[in-house]
């Protein structure tokens, strides 16, 4: 399964309707959705009930990674289950990490969502600022690539912003939705992140610019205003 926070929460709980009661003793369910820690461990918990075989896989990229196989999937539980589900993985995924029990991957996928956010903002700015600066997308692009800050993520989204392309690839509002989690997590490990709380806002502001549908490199446009 691979669904949103509320949509997920909805399919699996909703009494006669959670798919969860047509589950059989033996099943091996795969979560592969992101959302909150406590969804992860209730979905865990109601497997277990039913006898079943659990284990969290939540995916990191983008749909041009999905069709080519270039997915990262982050694994939380027993290590045999995941030897179960390579083949499976392979086939959308190229890097099969496992990072511990049950709710380790849910834990990651939120610096994952938080790093992600954090550097598509910092790009955003760096080619607002560069080109007020005089310079034009591609040269900063470029620049970026020949030094120490170079990312496969500054040179595909830097690239598309130049050419004006926005299609979606990632949603900004999943971006967004990710980045809420992490905050979360933030708070309740009594961590105070100010650079995600910054840039949440310039998130919050693309959604109400009704950009949440747009790829989430979209954020840009909240600094041309």
């Amino acid at each position: 399964i691979i669904l949103p926070e509320k949509e997920e929460t909805e399919a699996m709980f909703s009494g006669d309707r959670s798919f969860l009661q047509g589950l059989d003793p033996g099943t091996l369910l795969v979560d592969m959705g992101t959302h909150s820690l406590e969804v992860t461990m209730e979905l865990a918990k109601a497997a277990t009930a039913r006898r079943a075989m659990f284990l969290e896989a939540p995916v990191w990229g983008t749909k041009e990674h999905a069709a080519n196989g270039l997915l990262t999937i982050l694994v939380g539980g027993d290590p045999t289950l995941l030897s179960r589900c390579r083949e499976a993985f392979s086939f959308f995924g190229l890097n099969i990490i496992h990072v511990g029990e049950v709710g380790a991957a849910t834990r990651m996928k939120f610096v994952v969502n938080l790093v992600q956010a954090e550097l598509m903002q910092a790009l955003a700015e760096g080619l607002t600022l560069g080109e007020k600066l005089g310079f034009s997308a591609d040269k900063i692009i470029e620049v970026l690539d020949s030094g120490g800050v170079a990312s496969p993520l500054f040179n595909a989204k830097g690239r598309s912003i130049a050419r004006g392309d926005f299609s979606r690839n990632l949603a900004l509002k999943y971006v967004y939705e990710g980045l809420q989690l992490a905050q979360d997590a933030g708070r309740k490990a009594g961590l105070d992140l100010p650079a995600a709380e910054a840039v949440s806002q310039v998130y919050r502001q693309a959604i109400a610019d009704g950009r949440g549908e747009e790829d989430f490199s979209a954020v840009v446009k909240v600094l041309w205003k």
